[in-house]
C-alpha cells in the first residue's frame, strides 16, 4: 500500500503529464506549420523572381510572397513556438523521470516523510525550471521587439 502522500503527489505527476503531452502536441504542430509556410513562401518566391522574364511579369506575385515570408518569418520570432516546444518537451521528460522514481519508490512500504518531501521538492523544482525557461523566452521576445 502506497503512502497517501506519495500517492496524492503521483497523482498530480500523472494529471500534469497529461495536460503537458497535450500542449507539447499542439505547440510542435504550430511550429511546424510556421516553418513549412515559411519554407513554401520562400521557395515560391525564388521560383517566381526566377521565372518572371520580359514577357511575363511575376514581380507582384513574387512581392505578395515575399511579403507572405516576412509576416510568417515574424510570427515565428513573436510567438517562438519552436522555443516553447523544447521548454514544454524537456518539462514532459523531466515529469516522466519523476513518475517513474515515484512509481518504483511506491512500491516500498518503508518510505520516510523526508524521502517524500524530497520528491515533492524535486517536482517543485522541475516546475520552477519550466517557469525560469518560460521567462528567459519572453525576454528574449521583448528585447527582440524593441531592437
Amino acid at each position: 500500500m502506497m503512502n497517501k502522500n506519495l500517492t496524492a503527489l503521483l497523482n498530480e505527476v500523472d494529471e500534469k503529464i497529461l495536460k503537458m503531452k497535450e500542449k507539447v502536441k499542439t505547440t510542435k504542430r504550430k511550429a511546424n506549420a510556421l516553418k513549412l509556410l515559411s519554407l513554401s513562401f520562400a521557395a515560391l518566391t525564388t521560383v517566381l523572381v526566377g521565372i518572371s522574364n520580359g514577357h511575363i511579369n511575376l514581380s507582384t506575385l513574387s512581392l505578395i510572397t515575399s511579403a507572405l515570408l516576412t509576416l510568417t518569418v515574424g510570427l515565428e520570432s513573436h510567438f517562438s513556438y519552436q522555443e516553447q516546444w523544447a521548454r514544454q518537451k524537456w518539462t514532459l521528460l523531466k515529469l516522466y523521470q519523476i513518475q517513474n522514481k515515484l512509481r518504483l519508490m511506491g512500491k516500498d512500504d518503508n518510505l520516510t516523510q523526508n524521502t517524500i518531501d524530497l520528491y515533492i521538492n524535486e517536482y517543485l523544482s522541475i516546475w520552477d525550471m519550466d517557469l525560469a525557461r518560460w521567462e528567459k523566452i519572453k525576454s528574449q521576445e521583448k528585447s527582440s521587439l524593441s531592437s
